[in-house]
């Protein structure tokens, strides 16, 4: 018997060496290969270099994506050696899947085949957004504000430019040149004093952004305008007390409603006590303790109930500013008179209840406990009513709102169009008396021709 011995290649360690694109500054790195998955941005060179125990023939590094053509690579050994390891390099352009195939110089081919995923990451547009001011907001006349600009990049900022125009008109302000190539982040603090600008009360003031990063062929992002308009101080304290002044009246109101809330819940608790002792006539002494108890805890509601209808009858000020304040004083009158009507009514039956009631020790007879527990039960129906009223008066106007609201949609989409536009038109005028445009300028422009 004669026997044939073939050797095969076995595949040994395996490095693979990632030269990211020159314009990220990023150093050369070479790492152990295992074969498992790998990411790289999109244009990285890699090196892969392959040992094995056998010296080496024309093997082949496969790439396949499911869309395009499978692509191969050849996996050989270098010309000056050594022929026991294979090398192949290609650019990194899109995501993949790679086969390694081994073959030694007799032309066998390794018995495993080695496959890794490989996804290729693009690089992102920069990140820039105005921090200081945080909104659109009024701003003093003859204040002095540093307006901050914050910009980001994955692999590297270019330039930045911040651009400032009063009426329309922009200043000639230069963007900030990063010479270092992995300038990922960077702040802009730009002193804006709006007298040496010579604003005015009643000039408007705007306010954008754009950053550039280092890609070859570069990405520009641009904030949203900011926008400030310069009034007085007695202005702008004017405004801050119609702003405080309508914050405290809701918060009034609402502390009135929640007090009368409560009162209503009280008038229930005292109607479930009066209820409850008619069950217990056999018990002449717990029934006079508890009716007694429950009548001092009427009369006790009942001037509580009148100090919150005196409170909702001077609710606001005598000379109303805003609209809504006249409205809810309104509302709050007709609400006092009902409260008092109804303790008046309360009171009423109470007496009548109890009239004709032997002094204690006497227990109560069951007329007067009826009587009693009917006139709370009806001012608490009468309260609760009139509760149940004032929120559908407010319900009403917000129904018909959420309506309106329905309506208002497609002109509020109209709305943030024409904003859109004027703010690409606004933005386009910081280039447009430009004698020269430079490489950013023309970059802007085509931009912001692309978002028209």
């Amino acid at each position: 018997r004669v026997l044939g011995l073939v050797l095969t290649p076995q595949i040994g360690a395996a490095v693979v060496r990632i030269v990211a694109p020159t314009y990220t500054g990023q150093k050369t790195r070479e790492v152990p290969y295992q074969f498992t998955a790998l990411q790289v941005l999109e244009g990285s060179q890699l090196g892969f270099q392959v040992a094995s125990n056998r010296p080496l023939g024309s093997g082949k590094i496969s790439f396949e994506n499911g869309s395009e053509t499978p692509a191969t690579f050849p996996l050989q050994p270098a010309a000056e050696g050594p022929a026991e390891k294979a090398h192949a390099d290609f650019t990194a352009d899109r995501s993949g899947r790679l086969s390694f195939a081994l073959v030694d110089v007799a032309g066998n081919a390794a018995t495993v085949t080695p496959t890794a995923s490989l996804t290729v990451t693009r690089d992102l547009p920069p990140a820039i957004a105005i921090t200081v001011p945080e909104k659109d907001a009024l701003v003093v006349a003859g204040l002095a504000l540093a307006v901050t600009v914050d910009a980001t990049d994955d692999y590297g900022l270019h330039s930045m430019r911040l651009h400032i125009g009063i009426n329309d008109k922009f200043l000639p302000l230069e963007p900030v040149l990063f010479d270092a190539l992995d300038t990922r982040r960077h702040r802009i603090s730009h002193p804006l004093n709006l007298a040496q600008l010579g604003a005015k009360p009643g000039d408007k003031i705007a306010l954008f952004a754009e950053a550039v990063d280092t890609r070859p062929e570069p990405q520009i992002t641009r904030t949203g305008t900011r926008r400030m308009e310069v009034i007085t101080e007695d202005d702008y304290n004017d405004r801050l007390r119609e702003k405080v002044d309508v914050a405290m009246i809701a918060g009034k109101y609402e502390a009135l409603l929640k007090r009368f809330e409560e009162q209503i819940a009280a008038q229930k608790r005292i109607e479930m006590k009066l209820a409850e002792l008619q069950k217990e006539q056999a018990n002449s002494e717990k029934s006079l303790a508890g009716m007694a108890e429950a009548f001092a805890e009427q009369n006790q509601l009942n001037q509580r109930l009148e100090q919150t209808a005196d409170d909702m009858a001077k609710f606001g000020r005598d000379k109303p500013v805003y609209d809504f304040e006249k409205d809810l004083q309104e509302k709050l009158r007709e609400q006092s008179a009902a409260i008092r009507e109804t303790v008046e009514k309360n009171r009423a039956a109470g007496e009548t209840a109890l009239e004709a009631e032997p002094p204690p020790p006497a227990p109560p007879s069951v007329a007067a406990m009826a009587g009693l527990e009917k006139a709370a039960r009806e001012q608490r129906e009468r309260l609760q009513g009139g509760s149940d009223r004032a929120k559908q008066e407010i319900q009403e106007p917000l129904q018909d709102l959420a309506h309106l609201h329905e309506l208002m949609k497609d002109f509020n989409r109209f709305q943030q169009l024409t904003d859109e536009q004027r703010e690409l038109a606004a933005q386009t005028q910081a280039y447009q008396n430009k004698p020269q445009l430079n490489a950013e300028d023309r970059l802007a422009l085509h931009d912001l021709g692309a978002h028209q």
